[in-house]
């Protein structure tokens, strides 16, 4: 039978498909909505209390007051689920024909008992079926009949087992006595090795059916080990003995010493045969008790026990086909904490009692059922091993929201109003939940905080703390107000998220959209509103306009300049940034439809003088064809960047005589913003100076000039160089000696200064 858990998982997972799209079609009355929520969760809440009664008149009320309710595909399957378990069959069929006639790919679908399915084929048939009998008892499976049928086999095979043993116990006293020597039928060793076989190949059964095998063996093994001591008391010395003996290892019993028959009493004719029994493998595996459910996030603990039925020693590996996210682990019981991998070594007939424990992953869904074996393996043989499963239903929240507004259509200014429900459809509570709301930045909220609200950044408002009953729902009011300038036709929905923090689990829900009344908009955006640039560098800069009205026209283009030389505006048809051969010069836009967008190229010379640090701009304005006043500009801000050198000379002497020695040092600067390129400094004086040293050296020297030549110059970079000189003998008094010093250099577009 599918639990009832299992039915609130795919029913709050219609609830999510559901609002989805209810956001699509057309938004009835707000009240309405709620109330259509309200009626149907306590129909819900009717059946989880099993008062079907009651469920099946809230339900029909949804289905009769709102025929196209968003919740008509669960409202049918709960109604002939309601249906089903008073009995009434005719309506339970019809409803759930109904629903799979309205819905065929709806998830719930695959989960209807296979009674309730059997109802349903029956009534397709065209049989009229009872209105107030109890539905036909569930079959049994197919794997409970071959297990039912093992039972009969065990049953049918004790009474010939019991015939042997008594047979086994007449045929004693009649045994053999040659040379005193008694023998012992091999009759009866027949039931500890019957029962042994129909241990080894009979199927895993149930725990009730493995109890009442175990205890029919139990009873023949121990009249089998009463029967071989009596042997070994009553003739001791008897080769009947020490088979007797044999046997009784072989059970796993550790016999007293049986005395061998003197090889003098034997005949010379007789030959002893010695051989040495190996170890049997043999255990029981068995889970006690077997958990129904587990909560989502928490820790289960199922205890099992493993008996050594075996002859020897051994010890046994355990092993679990759970997911890793499971953590699942083996303990013993008396040491719940520590992990272990095998039980330790057990004597035959000794028992191990130990815990597996696992962890429901915290994302597990409500009604979840999983499925997974657990595995214990001899040691001394790991071919013999036994596999139990493990069948766990989730227990966890299951929280839905339902976030609605009545005013659809809004002009700047005006304020809507959220109605938020949320409505628990889990088995569990849920605990420390957080609302989240995410709304347009178009929104601007209004005394959120007498909602319990925190506004988080600029765009969302956050609510700690909720807790939500099972079958609860709780309903919150959240305003806003629309901005001054959105555009037309802009849509406008909010985004709720439900973060459970113990579970770490998210879900997301949307309003129904609201939109801006129509106007005429544009909105444009500049690929690059910062940009530096060299002075006289031709520069591209990529616009996108979007018409944001709903009414299909042109946009007139007016540019603005300030610090730029000119500016070409063209259509980037292939919208690559770059004015391509055959792309047009235009003054307008091309007609636009409602949101279309249109590429825009701005090609901006700038000035080869411009300083460096000066700004220059360009502002593009669109107009609308139908109204000039609603303007759209994009602008793009110039920096211009440019290298500057500077060059200062320093001297001590002023006055010289012939003879005399004259220094001076040159200093050289890159006050500017961006790299020099091929710097050059010139040093040019007369005849009556004859050169001594320079510091660096230059990098040549002719004819009364010198030559430093530098690669690059950084901005900031500074270099120094010094010059000597004396004065040739011979110089007249009043001679005006002058030293002239050139220094040029490049920018990066090769501009020369």
């Amino acid at each position: 039978m599918i639990s009832l858990k299992l039915y609130r998982s795919l029913l709050v997972r219609l609830l999510v498909s559901l609002v989805v799209v209810s956001t699509l079609t057309a938004l009835p009355a707000l009240c309405q909505e709620v109330d259509d929520s309200q009626v149907f969760i306590a129909g819900f809440n009717a059946f989880q209390q099993k008062d079907y009664a009651a469920a099946i008149g809230k339900i029909n009320e949804v289905l009769q007051k709102k025929p196209d309710t968003p919740l008509r595909d669960m409202a049918l399957f709960w109604l002939s689920r309601a249906y089903f378990k008073t009995g009434n069959q005719q309506e339970a069929a019809r409803n759930l024909s109904q629903f799979f006639k309205e819905f065929p790919g709806n998830p719930l679908g695959k989960t209807v008992e296979a009674e309730h399915l059997a109802l349903l084929a029956r009534y397709e048939k065209g049989e009229t079926l009872p209105a107030g009998t109890s539905p036909a008892p569930p079959q049994p499976p197919l794997n409970a009949e071959k297990k039912e049928q093992e039972q009969i086999v065990v049953k049918a095979e004790a009474p010939k087992l019991t015939a042997t043993v008594k047979a086994g116990l007449e045929q004693k006293d009649a045994a053999s006595t040659e040379k005193s020597g008694v023998t012992v039928p091999a009759a009866v060793a027949s039931p500890p090795a019957a029962a042994a076989k129909t241990e080894q190949t009979r199927r895993p059964v149930p725990n009730r059916t493995e109890e009442k095998n175990a205890a029919a063996q139990r009873v023949y093994r121990e009249k089998a080990i009463e029967q071989y001591k009596n042997v070994i008391e009553k003739y001791p010395a008897s080769a009947a003995a020490v088979t007797a003996a044999s046997k009784l290892r072989e059970l796993g019993v550790t016999p007293a010493a049986a005395q061998q028959a003197p090889d003098a009493l034997l005949p010379e004719s007789a030959q002893t045969l010695s051989f040495e029994v190996t170890q049997l493998s043999s255990f029981e595996f068995n889970l006690t008790p077997r958990l129904d459910s587990a909560s989502a996030g928490h820790s289960a603990a199922i205890p099992f026990e493993i008996i050594n039925r075996g002859n020897g020693k051994d010890s046994f590996y355990l092993e679990s086909a759970f997911p890793a996210d499971f953590k699942t682990y083996f303990a013993a019981a008396a040491a719940a904490g520590s992990a272990i991998s095998q039980t330790p070594e057990l004597s035959p007939g000794e028992s191990f009692k130990g815990l597996f424990s696992l962890t429901v992953p915290p994302g597990s869904a409500d009604g979840l059922r999983f499925t997974h074996t657990v595995k214990a393996a001899s040691r001394q043989s790991p071919e013999t091993g036994q596999s139990r499963e493990v069948r766990l239903v989730t227990s966890a929240p299951l929280l839905r929201t339902l976030l609605r507004t009545e005013k659809t259509k809004l002009l700047p200014g005006d304020k809507l109003a959220y109605r938020i429900d949320i409505l628990n459809v889990g088995s569990a509570a849920a605990e420390e939940v957080t609302l989240r709301l995410n709304f347009p930045p178009q929104l601007e909220p209004v005394d959120f905080a007498a909602a319990g609200f925190r506004q988080e950044m600029k765009s969302a408002l956050v609510l700690d703390g909720v807790r939500v009953k099972s079958g609860e729902s709780r309903e919150l009011v959240v305003a806003f107000q629309l901005k001054d300038g959105s555009t037309a036709g802009q849509e406008l929905s909010t985004r709720a998220e439900l973060i459970n923090n113990p579970l770490k689990t998210t879900t997301v829900f949307v309003s129904n959209m609201a939109y801006v009344e129509p106007q005429h908009s544009i909105s444009v955006r500049a690929g690059s509103e910062r940009l530096l640039a060299i002075p006289g560098q031709t520069l591209t800069v990529p616009y996108v306009v979007t018409n944001t009205g709903n009414i299909r026209e042109k946009f007139t283009i007016t540019p603005i300049l300030a610090g730029v030389k000119d500016v070409v505006i063209f259509s980037d048809l292939n919208r690559d940034g770059v004015r391509q051969a055959g792309e047009p010069v235009i003054i307008e836009t091309a007609l636009l439809a409602p949101r279309e967008e249109a590429s825009i190229g701005i090609e901006i010379k700038t000035p080869a003088g411009a300083a460096d640090n000066s700004q220059g701009s360009v502002q593009l304005s669109f107009a609308p064809e139908g109204t000039v006043t609603r303007l759209a500009t994009g602008t793009t801000q110039l920096t211009y960047s440019r290298p500057a050198l500077k060059m200062a000379m320093t001297s001590t002497n002023g006055r010289l005589k012939p003879g005399d020695i004259a220094s001076f040092d040159l200093t050289i600067t890159n006050s500017g913003s961006n790299l020099a390129r091929l710097v050059e400094l010139q040093s040019r004086w007369p005849e009556q100076l004859e050169l001594i040293a320079a510091d660096p050296a230059s990098s040549t020297s002719s004819n009364g000039s010198l030559f430093w030549r530098f690669k690059e110059m950084g901005a900031g970079e500074k270099r120094t160089i010094t010059v000597s000189f004396r004065v040739k003998p011979g110089t007249g008094v009043g001679t005006a000696i002058q030293v002239k010093n050139i220094l040029t250099y490049e920018d990066q577009l090769g501009n020369r200064y």
